[in-house]
């Protein structure tokens, strides 16, 4: 009878599946979403450096960062769920590393298109350098602190310090939030004469709409990492959060750089654009110039 696992591994042990289940088929919906738009990145990355300015090279790396470090995530995860005993400790560091560095670099792309809407005005931007130091900071609070060994009750991996990603993920929430404040105002203040172009709508909506997903996927991560209902919950929302920011984060960046105004050898309009003081806007099918002021915008 002692041999036998009490209720509370099998219930463990049937949490522990039923996460390896969720996160193969985030990882599988990854996937997918890598392959379909593998042709836009290896353009990207194949785009000579050369006379490019350093924010279109920090665009650039960083979606590609945003691109790569939650393929990697995936592939642990679906190690983790092959039958045998893994190699814990540095399997679940890769993993951790590569998601938390996905979270950093969704944030960071927020962060770049603000910078660009605020015509890398030098204060909002150490303001954003500032926000995406200090979350990668928590961050690398959190790898350091975090642990993994090999349970064989439930016969699997079990991460120790999971409740350590509480302040990392607070301080992601806060930088979001923060972060699309200045968004939203910048589009106020320094684009409030092209409204009507389809560009500035563009802007406003897909800072609304990650508002909205910040909202429904960062807070339920602070409150269950908050409450600690269990290990298999937080290991669930949290590959949610990693998946779901890197997606929309990516294609918002594709959508707005790639369509928008976008033409072939060129993926990078908008966050090349705004340094420079001329952006290519479209309105309704035709694409025009704009010439970027300091406090208004003169259309060409």
């Amino acid at each position: 009878m002692n041999d036998m696992p009490s209720a509370g591994a099998q219930d463990s042990a049937h949490l522990n599946q039923i996460a390896d289940e969720v996160a193969i088929a985030f990882s599988g919906l990854w996937f997918h979403e890598f392959v379909i738009h593998l042709q836009y990145d290896w353009r990207l990355f194949m785009q000579p450096g050369a006379g490019r300015p350093f924010t279109s090279h920090l665009g650039k790396w960083t979606y590609l960062a945003c691109r790569i470090c939650p393929l990697v995530f995936s592939i642990c995860l679906c190690i983790f769920s092959f039958p045998g005993r893994p190699h814990c400790q540095a399997l679940m560091k890769l993993a951790i590393v590569s998601g938390t560095l996905g979270l950093t670099c969704s944030s960071a792309l927020l962060s770049i298109r603000v910078a660009a809407v605020w015509l890398w005005d030098k204060r909002v931007a150490c303001i954003l350098a500032g926000i995406d130091l200090t979350v990668l900071a928590f961050f690398v609070y959190y790898m350091v602190k975090v642990d993994s060994s090999y349970d064989p009750m439930i016969q699997s991996c079990i991460l120790n310090g999971v409740l350590d990603d509480l302040l990392p993920s607070v301080a992601l929430l806060a930088g979001d939030c923060v972060v699309l404040a200045l968004l939203l105002t910048g589009l106020q203040r320094k684009w409030r004469d092209v409204r009507h172009l389809r560009l500035w709508n563009v802007l406003w909506s897909q800072g609304l709409f990650y508002l909205v997903i910040a909202a429904l996927v960062e807070v339920p991560v602070v409150v269950l990492l908050f409450v600690d209902l269990d290990p298999g919950v937080n290991a669930i929302i949290i590959d949610y959060e990693v998946f779901l920011l890197a997606l929309c984060s990516t294609r918002m960046f594709r959508f707005l750089n790639g369509t928008l105004g976008g033409r072939e050898g060129e993926s990078e309009v908008f966050t090349n654009g705004a340094p420079r003081g001329r952006l290519a806007m479209l309105q309704g099918d035709s694409v025009r110039l704009v010439t970027i002021r300091t406090d208004n915008m003169r259309q060409e």
